[in-house]
């Protein structure tokens, strides 16, 4: 809600749509006359039930920030604050040619089973499967031929996929409600189904929706991260509709089918594969190895030099010294064992970085001035460097922090990208420091 007024007309509709059929679909049916009143009874008690699994975890977790006096801060961080203060919006992509082909390929395979069992039962034509087949091979051959015109197909072909993770998530919602109300079967069946499987239609498609609504930064590492919860529930959807229908099948029909999932199988593991087969080539001799991380591939100079860095901070002479790394790089300070003497605001520096704070967030999250007096207080030693212009982006953002730095704080060492400053020594103050090329 939020978020509702960046929401365009696609992303309002692939949202609200699921929940609005499902409403409509069973206020319908009900008026209908299709339950009885121990059903209804059933129904509402399952409702309350439901609504009280939401509501008892959500009450308890807040009750236990309100005993440790931290519900404000809670409500500010995850509903009526950072959200609205982050300048990061990702929606659900508009229907594009990769999109379309992965549709088409989903309703091909799918529809190839379907159309088989169908033509067993001599409700479909025999033809008609081998037609869904036909179209999923084709739609594969599309995207195929997208991946290989690109140099770099590898690294092309995640991108492109990514839109399949993202309709992923509405497919478990518009199967599962295709599973409540399909003819015969779901609500519609001459003989009830178990409790447990109407519990799990419902579950499925109502603990998706849900997830659904937390989409303002959906981004593909996030949509990456539910897959687990998104594919056992859509294989069990797809499951009950092999289940529910007891009759033999050609076999030509089921080695149509088998033959677009085994395809689209290649299709999403073979790039992977060479991906994993040429990185693995490239950093076999690229490991490095820290106190706090013992195998990290990959990196190259940049890694090697903050090897080097973590060892010049850990020396007699600065490891008692505190650390801000000024460019919001968030894994130095686990690495060398530290706390940033600016916590309080990391989570808005972070947003700097990523450039994902808007100007009213600057406002709100990052006071200039209590951050110059921690700065003052800890005086730590600024750690900086080249790789990125992130220290840039958030010293621009920041006018009164970057005149404090730039006015205090003089380098002392350089480790390939990466600088170290301390504060200036006064001239009335001891000897300088030695300094380090």
């Amino acid at each position: 809600l939020y978020m509702a007024p960046r929401n365009d007309a696609w992303n309002l509709f692939a949202l609200l749509v699921p929940s609005l059929v499902l409403v409509t679909r069973i206020a319908w049916w009900e008026w209908r006359g299709g339950l009885d009143s121990a059903s209804r009874v059933e129904g509402a008690r399952a409702l309350l039930f439901l609504a009280g699994g939401v509501f008892v975890p959500l009450a308890a977790c807040g009750l236990y920030f309100h005993q440790k006096g931290l519900l404000p801060a809670l409500l500010f961080n995850s509903v009526w604050g950072l959200p609205a203060l982050m300048d990061w919006w990702i929606p659900i992509p508009n229907p594009g040619a990769s999109m379309l082909f992965w549709a088409g390929l989903g309703l091909g395979g799918f529809g190839s089973v379907e159309l088989a069992r169908r033509a067993a039962a001599g409700r479909a034509p025999a033809w008609a499967s081998w037609v869904a087949a036909l179209l999923g091979l084709l739609c594969l051959v599309g995207l195929y031929q997208a991946v290989w015109r690109s140099a770099d197909y590898g690294d092309w072909w995640f991108w492109y996929s990514a839109d399949l993770y993202f309709v992923l998530a509405l497919a478990v919602v518009w199967v599962g409600l295709w599973q409540i109300f399909r003819p015969r079967q779901g609500l519609r069946a001459p003989t009830p189904r178990s409790a447990g499987e109407r519990s799990f239609g419902l579950l499925a498609c109502f603990a998706t929706t849900s997830l659904l609504f937390l989409y303002p930064a959906g981004d593909i590492w996030h949509l990456l991260h539910v897959l687990p919860a998104f594919l056992p529930l859509l294989a069990r959807q797809l499951w009950s509709f092999r289940a529910a229908v007891a009759v033999d099948v050609a076999p030509g029909a089921n080695l149509a089918a088998t033959g677009v999932v085994g395809a689209l199988l290649i299709a999403l593991a073979l790039p992977a594969a060479h991906d994993l087969w040429s990185e693995g080539q490239r950093r076999a001799g690229d490991v490095h190895a820290f106190d706090r991380a013992t195998g990290v591939h990959g990196g190259g100079p940049e890694v090697q030099s903050a090897a080097q860095l973590l060892l010049r901070l850990d020396s007699p002479e600065l490891g008692e010294r505190a650390v801000f790394a000024l460019s919001g790089r968030q894994l130095l300070y686990f690495l060398s064992g530290r706390v940033s003497p600016l916590e309080e605001f990391e989570i808005g520096l972070y947003l700097l970085r990523s450039d994902a704070l808007s100007e009213e967030g600057v406002l709100r999250l990052l006071d200039e001035e209590k951050m110059i007096r921690a700065l003052q207080a800890s005086r730590p030693l600024v750690v900086d460097d080249a790789y990125d212009d992130a220290s840039e982006r958030i010293l621009a953002r920041l006018p009164r922090v970057s005149r404090y730095l730039r006015t205090h704080y003089e380098p002392i060492l350089r480790i390939g990208g990466f600088e170290v400053r301390d504060l200036q020594v006064p001239p009335s103050g001891n000897a300088p420091r030695a300094r380090e090329p």
